[in-house]
């Protein structure tokens, strides 16, 4: 048990010593007695815990043995890249406001290489408002990798990565073997793709007259209608739970009896690009943004119109109000001359 526990403290040690090493840190940091606990609470084997949880623990011993050999300016081998602590461009509630910062960043780092170096913040609910619609629009305005993290209301830390970029659809979508769930605090656990699943990632939030269709962001589960991760419009009694399909099952929070929670924080962060390439998918987002807002605002105008002509032809003529028909008929007179006239001032309308 002991050599189990010094195994993983060698690791946070030799990945935290990799990490000032590479950005040329100065100052002295305190000597680590202890792993983190939530790399400690995991009844395996460190080999077990290392293949199923931190699979970049074996990058960190040969990013600082490369570093102890050599300086920072010698290049890594394509084959054997660093090990890299993420680089956030601006702050982050979730990762920089808590007592195990460093904790966090290594637990993340040594779950994938995608998830170390630079990450370019999207969407925060802390600066942006708990508005699923401004959440919405960060997501599909970045087409590239990304990573979400959520803080609950009860303290538990968790999230998704994807290297496949988001979208409204109906339907779920992006087949990917490096999409995977997580959590970090205050257990660590990695739940990567199966294979088997076809239940990767939805978002979608329908009309009101498509109550039956799901609503919301997911991610993972085991039917079309019951997703392993679910955040709620409101960001309230939001879904997390252990079976699935599409990736690994086991527990999201860490109360295993606890299958609902409230959003804390929300975070989206584009991760593991260089600034140009950053930019670019920036670019290629705005243009899926403004389509799908064209798309919106002429659907929109549709139904709209449609209101007027079963206004028009008494499809809503209720008997039981005949004082009101003059009214109707008023409205209608006004909004049929609106539309016939789209590009003129809407004065009239909203007289």
């Amino acid at each position: 048990c002991c050599l189990e526990e010094d195994a993983r403290l060698w690791i946070y040690q030799l990945t935290l010593a990799s990490h000032l090493l590479l950005e040329q840190e100065t100052s002295e940091m305190e000597i680590i007695q202890k792993a983190p606990d939530s790399w400690t609470s995991h009844n395996q084997s460190f080999r077990d815990w290392a293949n199923n949880v931190a699979p970049q623990a074996y990058t960190a011993l040969s990013t600082f043995v490369h570093l102890a050999l050599f300086t920072r300016d010698h290049a890594f081998r394509p084959s054997t890249p660093p090990l890299l602590l993420p680089k956030l461009d601006e702050k982050s509630t979730i990762l920089c406001e808590s007592k195990a910062a460093l904790d966090l960043a290594s637990s993340i780092a040594l779950m994938s290489p995608n998830l170390g170096g630079a990450w370019h913040r999207l969407h925060s609910t802390d600066d942006d408002g708990c508005s699923f619609y401004t959440m919405q629009r960060a997501l599909i305005g970045y087409q590239g990798p990304t990573v979400i993290l959520i803080r609950s209301t009860s303290g538990d830390v968790f999230g998704f990565s994807t290297d496949c970029p988001w979208k409204l659809s109906t339907k779920w979508f992006g087949e990917s073997s490096d999409s995977f769930l997580f959590a970090i605090h205050p257990k660590v656990a990695l739940y990567p793709a199966t294979g088997q699943g076809k239940h990767y990632m939805y978002l979608n939030l329908p009309p009101r007259h498509r109550p039956q269709d799901l609503k919301g962001m997911a991610m993972g589960g085991i039917s079309s209608d019951t997703p392993r991760l679910l955040v709620t419009e409101s960001f309230q009694d939001c879904r997390a739970c252990s079976i699935d399909m599409t990736f690994a099952s086991g527990p999201i929070l860490s109360n295993d009896m606890q299958a609902y929670f409230d959003v804390d924080v929300l975070e989206i962060w584009a991760t593991g690009q260089s600034l140009e390439v950053f930019q670019t998918n920036a670019k290629k987002g705005k243009l899926q943004v403004a389509v799908h807002e064209a798309a919106r605002k002429n659907i929109a105008r549709v139904d709209a119109k449609e209101f007027v002509d079963d206004l028009a032809s008494g499809a809503f003529m209720n008997k039981a109000f005949p004082h009101r028909e003059h009214t109707l008929r008023c409205t209608v007179r006004d909004l049929k001359d609106y539309f016939d006239r789209p590009n003129e001032s809407q004065h009239g309308l909203e007289k």
